[in-house]
């Protein structure tokens, strides 16, 4: 099985091996076991690493995603998801701020 990733080395998907030379975008090494939950595979250039990863992802390595608000976010800002592999922003909350909501 051929694994291909980006440019930045995240894994993409999986494809049957061809015929003739592996694409320089993939790797026949095994991937990490899943779960991969609040994980993602990258690789490092010799190995697959796992980075964080808070995305919310559907599919086959579908997980929720987590939630999580900014200092100065009050109890009627609405939750904030990760849209990119990393870690949290720096300060980040991931509880809801407490108080009473504005509009109630």
């Amino acid at each position: 099985m051929n694994h291909y990733f980006t440019e930045d080395g995240l894994y993409s998907h999986s494809l049957p091996e061809g015929k003739g030379r592996i694409p320089r975008n993939a790797r026949r090494a095994s991937l990490p076991a899943d779960p991969w939950t609040g994980v993602w595979p990258r690789w490092n250039g010799k190995v697959w690493e796992m980075i964080e990863d808070h995305r919310k992802r559907d599919g086959a390595h579908a997980q929720e995603g987590t939630l999580y608000w900014l200092a100065g976010d009050t109890a009627d800002t609405p939750p904030r998801y990760m849209t990119t592999i990393g870690p949290l922003p720096e300060g980040a909350l991931t509880t809801r701020p407490e108080g009473e909501p504005e509009n109630g």
